[in-house]
């Protein structure tokens, strides 16, 4: 196994002044022994101490029909799967409507307002 060196090894004592501000520089080097008494003195290198948390009440959840309704600000993204007949009279469309600069014209658009249509027709959408 390959024996790592901190960095604190590395720096030259110039360095380690620059790093350790107000403080002068070192003549000398650290000690391995020294670094690696520090390591074995970290966190980590001791075991986990196993601590025991107070549970919180738990709040009570109001039944769905209670909760008020909200509608999200801006757009979403919504990913789907469409046959590519329907994705090519998309474009198609989309392209004829920005070249008459009809609105809407956008793919995003013209989608956008199909699918609000269907919602309001099958009651989903007020």
């Amino acid at each position: 196994m390959v024996n790592r060196r901190s960095l604190d090894d590395a720096l030259t004592p110039d360095e380690q002044s620059f790093l350790e501000t107000g403080k002068t520089a070192k003549a000398e080097p650290k000690p391995k022994s020294e670094a690696t008494s520090k390591k074995e003195n970290t966190p980590m290198a001791r075991a986990a101490l196993k601590e025991n948390f107070a549970q919180r009440p738990t709040a009570q959840v109001p039944p769905s029909s209670a909760l008020p309704q909200f509608t999200m600000a801006g757009a979403v993204s919504l990913n789907v799967r469409i046959e590519p007949e329907i994705s090519t009279a998309l474009l198609r469309a989309s392209m004829d409507r920005k070249i008459q600069r009809l609105d809407p014209f956008t793919q995003r658009d013209i989608v956008a307002e199909a699918l609000a249509e269907w919602l309001k027709n099958h009651g989903y959408l007020a």
